[in-house]
């Protein structure tokens, strides 16, 4: 019934596996279609919450507020446990919804430092958390590094599961690694916009970010003139709503700054980025154009004397049996 119903067919290129579950999760929740039952509903990948609180606690969040810094989200619910378990382990950070008169249990085994009696003050513990924030920005190559020669030490006293367990949370923590460029820490509205020319042509993709999340692809295809940058921008946002930022490969005039803000109301930030992750996202709109406007015939060669195919593949058919 659902293949019946179909009109046409989109895709939108990823750096990661990651990314592209956490993007099929937005489009999901935002577009409520029909035929995904399991991710329509409230369920959402949960992210690790750091709260906003003098001695702050790590938790697990479905959603964002002002009531912490929040990292992630995290397609496996599995690597986000670990992660979390080893944190708190590593710098024995506090658990407890409200702070005790006398220490609790995690203090007598060594898994909390007890700052609810003094056994560890403001100044420290932050140095504790700076490094969390560290490591759950992907910054995790010395705790990594603990972490093996832990594990090597397990499996040469023959302590086997100590050793699988270390080698589970290895294996989560390098997954914090993996930048998720489909939701992004600032939760801005800007669009993102990068164009390749070819045969006079211009072959360009816009990406839509609402509140953070990549939700929208938009492709054109026009001839190219001196100024078709300029005069692309005048046209759509003439008609479309002026983002609070725009990322573009190129420098435009000031009078097209000017213009943007006339009709937004206020000031757009403009950028265009030549490192970063401003500047990884601008690569990624360049590698979607390329899949989109220009097929790699190469491969398409290959598939067809990997397969023995008498012609070059035109349409591939593809059945999903979840």
């Amino acid at each position: 019934v659902m293949v019946q119903k179909i009109d046409s067919v989109d895709f939108i290129v990823t750096d990661t596996e990651v990314e592209a579950l956490i993007l099929e999760n937005n489009l999901i929740k935002k577009n409520s279609p029909k035929y995904n039952i399991d991710l329509r509903d409230s369920k959402r990948y949960a992210y690790i919450k750091l709260t906003h609180e003098k001695f702050p606690r790590l938790l697990i969040a479905r959603r964002k507020d002002a009531t912490g810094r929040f990292f992630g989200p995290f397609v496996s619910a599995t690597s986000r446990d670990y992660i979390l378990a080893a944190l708190k382990k590593t710098f024995q950070l506090r658990t407890c919804k409200r702070m005790p008169k006398k220490p609790c249990l995690r203090h007598q085994i060594n898994l909390c430092r007890a700052p609810c009696i003094g056994k560890i003050g403001s100044a420290e513990y932050s140095d504790r958390i700076r490094m969390v924030e560290l490591i759950l920005k992907g910054k995790t190559d010395e705790l990594i590094k603990t972490k093996t020669r832990a594990m090597k030490d397990a499996s040469a006293s023959l302590d086997f599961e100590r050793a699988l367990e270390l080698r589970n949370q290895i294996a989560a923590i390098e997954k914090l690694k993996e930048r998720q460029n489909m939701e992004l820490t600032k939760r801005y509205d800007e669009d993102i916009i990068n164009y390749i020319i070819s045969n006079e042509r211009v072959c360009l993709i816009l990406f839509n970010i609402y509140k953070g999340t990549l939700e929208n692809k938009q492709e054109f295809e026009f001839e190219h003139s001196d100024n078709f940058l300029e005069e692309f921008l005048v046209q759509y946002y003439s008609v479309n709503t002026v983002p609070n930022e725009l990322i573009l490969p190129e420098e435009v005039d000031e009078s097209l700054r000017s213009f943007l803000e006339a009709r937004k109301g206020r000031k757009v930030a403009v950028k265009v980025p030549k490192i970063g992750e401003k500047k990884q996202l601008l690569d990624l709109v360049l590698k979607n154009i390329e899949l989109v406007f220009f097929l790699d015939f190469k491969k398409l060669d290959a598939l067809k004397d990997a397969f023995q195919l008498p012609d070059t593949p035109v349409v591939i058919e593809c059945f999903d049996i979840s």
